[in-house]
């Protein structure tokens, strides 16, 4: 392990993208979109992303100077085409696009087609902190769970975060995948060298495996059962389905269609809380909730009452002053994709 300042982390990063021809506005947007989710502790949607959206990018699954454009749009609603541009971009203008509406019509809600991985869900869902706003988004992802009932890769584990502000206290932020855990979080572990628990994923044959590379070749269990399963049906129906992206089976995987796009689907929701009730009196009582739920009966060896995403603050926090530490295995995929975009990182990779 290796600890870097998420100055450094971020340089490297704006590094890499500059090399590989990505605009000075674009590589921001998918730098700080990395760089908050290695600041949360969400490592597995961090800079460990970046090489293979690098490679992406080289082969052409990717394109580097994509053509949004909105193919729909009424006062409250949006479809923008993603042209197969990185999905951090077509994720900022949606959420920005959807934000513009809910002032103006109390809700907005922009659907992305042919979108591609996007980093961590939060980070769109909350921007919509920024005006006050609760936020919402949704993205559907390659096949990564069997059918319920089946034993072949058919839906994605499809995540989604929710962001609600609160007054004085930490805002509410629930980011998650409906599989046990991400995917990659055992790409994560792979690269550690790590094995994972036996209740994340299956080989093929349905197995349950603790190697994380024979996992990533397999079957990732649901979270909560059918009630994951039946989840992520829905958000695959709100993302793929209705933006007109591919949906199901049909979602191309980063890393086994390296020279194909995607195409998946994004949802990207934000909600005007004074279009229902007065801004002020809702933090409040957000904020009287949280500290509610936090006074109850702590459960015996409980290090403490959590509430969703609080705890990813706390790294934030932690990781701002002490820096974020990279595994040996994400650094040399940097500097391997350093080297083929003959990108000397050596000022910030020093021993």
């Amino acid at each position: 392990m290796k600890k870097i300042r998420h100055e450094t982390l971020n340089e490297i990063m704006l590094a890499l993208m500059a090399g590989a021809g990505i605009s000075e506005e674009d590589r921001k947007i998918v730098a700080e979109s990395l760089l908050q989710a290695d600041l949360r502790g969400v490592h597995s949607h961090g800079i460990l992303r970046l090489p293979l959206y690098l490679k992406r990018i080289c082969s052409g699954a990717v394109k580097l100077r994509p053509q949004r454009k909105i193919l729909r749009e009424t006062l409250a609603t949006a479809l923008i085409d993603g042209d197969h541009g990185l999905g951090q971009l077509s994720g900022h203008q949606a959420m920005h696009l959807a934000m513009e509406k809910a002032a103006q019509c109390g809700i907005g809600a922009v659907a992305v087609q042919k979108g591609h991985h996007f980093g961590a869900a939060a980070y769109y869902a909350m921007m919509a902190g920024q005006r006050d706003m609760i936020g919402i988004a949704l993205t559907n992802t390659p096949p990564l769970m069997a059918a319920w009932g089946g034993r072949v890769p058919m839906v994605g584990n499809n995540p989604f975060a929710v962001y609600v502000p609160a007054g004085e206290e930490r805002p509410i932020l629930l980011d998650m995948a409906l599989s046990q855990v991400a995917q990659g979080k055992i790409s994560l572990a792979a690269a550690k060298g790590e094995r994972i628990p036996l209740d994340w994923a299956t080989d093929l044959q349905g197995n349950p495996t603790s190697d994380p590379l024979t996992a990533l070749q397999g079957i990732l269990l649901p979270a909560g059962g059918y009630k994951g399963y039946g989840l992520a049906v829905v958000i695959d129906l709100l993302t793929g389905m209705l933006s007109g992206a591919r949906s199901g089976p049909k979602v191309r995987s980063m890393s086994g269609y390296p020279n194909e796009p995607q195409d998946s689907g994004q949802l990207y929701i934000a909600i005007q809380i004074e279009a229902f009730r007065s801004l002020e009196d809702f933090k409040s009582e957000v904020d009287a909730y949280i500290r509610e739920m936090k006074s109850s009966t702590q459960a015996e060896g409980a290090p403490s009452i959590y509430l969703p995403g609080e705890q990813s603050f706390l790294r934030y926090e932690n990781n701002l002053r002490e820096g974020i530490e990279l595994p040996e295995g994400v650094i040399q995929d940097l500097l391997a994709v350093a080297d083929m975009l003959k990108v000397d990182l050596s000022p910030w990779l020093q021993d």
